[in-house]
């Protein structure tokens, strides 16, 4: 053969050789492309990848098995509905990082949070959620890339053992160092936002002479009873502590003194009535103090311890509560209820309004004297009906009155009105169908209704009937 035949067979060879490299360059490739997809779908985290606007390009299957939806379905959802909203809200954070880290060339920060995000079931599953820039060889950046793992078990665990910290070994309820942090919260809500609060403190009478006579065994029990006492009579948002020894301390939020009252007044006769076996029976005494402005938690806790004390003073098995400075217009009348005390300085000058007050403070009084007196139901929702219709014509006279001297916030002022007579009509038919005690609906009508409205915000329109 020629030269030229030899270089051409050579060339030939050559691109054979180049060919077979190739392909099995290609073939490994493709190997190594299947099994990389194999892992991806098989694992039991959700690998996904996400572009800058929010939109996920893959999700893999795993994601059913974790929230019970389809990568399809999941990725025809927007980025708001693949968390639940707080969690939503903080992923939409670090997207908005992202792309302002994308915008200055920079590469995208690693993003790692504990998120909570919705199945189809209607449950929810907390997952972890690490995400961070995907870039080519060239650094252009080509999605974000994020694996999600399921952590439920984890958070149950530290949610368990949280709750263990937080709780009294013995009794179960909030221990010394939980009440603190939660009364402290709660002392800061009421400063800024205006939320009341109220505090009951209580102690077991006589609770030296349970261990003496039979034992720390029956104490405990004793203890143990008299939460479960208590937390049958409280609501969803009151809270329950042991202080110490068989002292407690009870927090309830949202909630003034005259509201708080006949809390404490079910708590203390739901123990008088409770069957303590071997030990007998057991009451408490029980002391209630409300927040007021300038307070610490330290200064309310010792308001209501000594409110507390009165109540052992007083013969111990009843409930206190502190004296109110300035506002004379409460009296303790028994049952942890309390009478109205008109005073002239409770008068605004105009006539009518201050003697249909007057008439007003001497009708919650009756219906006071109807409750203790534990007369009829019939005559007790007699009184309720006859209170609040006295309660209505005043509000329409004094708003005719108002309106008559000019009073600029006349309108505001009627929508109080109108407020505080829906909310008692409503309280005395749930009264009226069982689902309200009676103590609770006349702490309304008395004391907010006619004390707290009366005497504070009837004050600021005192100067139109005042030389």
């Amino acid at each position: 053969m020629t030269g030229s035949t030899w270089a051409l067979l050579g060339t030939a060879l050559l691109c054979l050789l180049a060919g077979a490299i190739l392909l099995r360059r290609f073939r490994a490739l493709r190997s190594s492309e299947e099994r990389h997809r194999l892992l991806v779908d098989n694992a039991s985290d959700v690998i996904w990848t996400m572009d800058l606007d929010g939109r996920l390009t893959y999700v893999s299957p795993s994601v059913h098995h974790l929230r019970g939806y389809t990568p399809e379905e999941v990725r025809s959802q927007p980025l708001a509905s693949y968390f639940l909203p707080e969690s939503a809200g903080r992923a939409q954070a670090a997207l908005m990082r992202a792309r302002e880290a994308h915008q200055r060339g920079e590469p995208i920060p690693l993003w790692r949070d504990e998120m909570e995000q919705p199945c189809r079931d209607g449950s929810t599953v907390w997952t972890e959620v690490r995400a961070s820039g995907m870039t080519s060889a060239s650094g252009r950046l080509l999605c974000i890339m994020g694996v999600t793992r399921d952590i439920t078990e984890r958070r149950r665990l530290q949610e368990e053992l949280k709750a263990q910290a937080s709780r009294d070994g013995l009794t179960g309820v909030w221990n010394r160092g939980r009440l603190e942090e939660q009364g402290r919260f709660e002392v800061q809500r009421f400063e800024r936002y205006g939320h009341p609060l109220s505090l009951v403190f209580m102690d077991l009478d006589h609770f030296k002479r349970v261990n003496d006579q039979h034992g720390h065994g029956v104490g405990d029990r004793v203890l143990k009873a008299f939460c479960a006492a208590a937390q049958g009579c409280l609501r969803s948002t009151d809270r329950l502590g042991r202080w110490g020894g068989e002292e407690f301390l009870l927090l309830v939020p949202n909630t003034v003194l005259a509201s708080a009252l006949p809390l404490a007044e079910r708590v203390r006769a739901a123990l008088a009535a409770w069957d303590f076996g071997a030990a007998g029976p057991v009451t408490a005494s029980l002391g209630v103090a409300q927040c007021r402005a300038g307070d610490t938690w330290e200064t309310l806790v010792a308001r209501a311890d000594d409110a507390l004390y009165r109540a052992k003073v007083a013969g111990r098995n009843r409930v206190e509560a502190e004296p109110a400075p300035g506002d004379q217009a409460l009296a303790p009348a028994g049952s942890g209820l309390l009478r109205l005390v008109w005073a002239d300085a409770y008068a605004c000058g105009e006539p009518l309004i201050d003697a249909q007050h007057q008439a007003l403070f001497a009708g919650a009084n009756a219906l006071l004297q109807a409750i203790l007196e534990q007369r009829p139901a019939p005559e007790l929702a007699a009184g309720i009906a006859g209170l609040l219709e006295a309660v209505a014509g005043h509000f329409d006279d004094e708003e005719r009155l108002l309106r008559a001297a000019g009073y600029a916030g006349v309108e505001a002022h009627a929508r109080l009105h109108l407020d505080l007579l829906d909310r008692g009509r409503a309280l005395a038919e749930q009264q009226r169908l069982g689902t309200l005690a009676l103590g609770d609906l006349f702490a309304y009508l008395s004391y907010e209704v006619v004390a707290q409205h009366m005497l504070k915000e009837d004050r600021v329109f005192f100067p139109v009937f005042q030389p």
